[in-house]
């Protein structure tokens, strides 16, 4: 699915950089851990320390939620290079850190 101009520049505001592929470009899990994800997936990746990972988690998912309007399922967040508690799978949680938690 291609994004419209507007929904692009939206995002790269509030993620910085955006490369858009084909769905068949892209190989994905579309319900991973449980989270349903669209075609309209978003991939975000950065290095920080947890809580600032975290923070950024959160603000990514209210930012892209509002505009351009994704689903929070459709932005799985995923830092590279990273450990195993840096992941979110979508939603703004960081995944394996709560698995890790219980």
């Amino acid at each position: 699915m291609s994004r419209s101009p507007s929904s692009v520049i939206a995002t790269s505001c509030a993620v910085h950089r955006v490369h858009q592929h084909q769905p068949d470009e892209l190989i994905d899990d579309a319900d991973f851990r449980g989270i349903h994800r669209t075609d309209d997936i978003i991939v975000v990746g950065n290095r920080r320390d947890m809580p600032g990972k975290q923070a950024l988690d959160r603000a990514i998912i209210d930012t892209v939620v509002g505009n351009p309007g994704a689903r929070p399922e459709d932005v799985p967040i995923v830092p590279l290079p990273n450990a195993r508690d840096a992941w979110s799978f979508g939603k703004g949680l960081a995944s394996y850190a709560e698995d890790d938690a219980e």
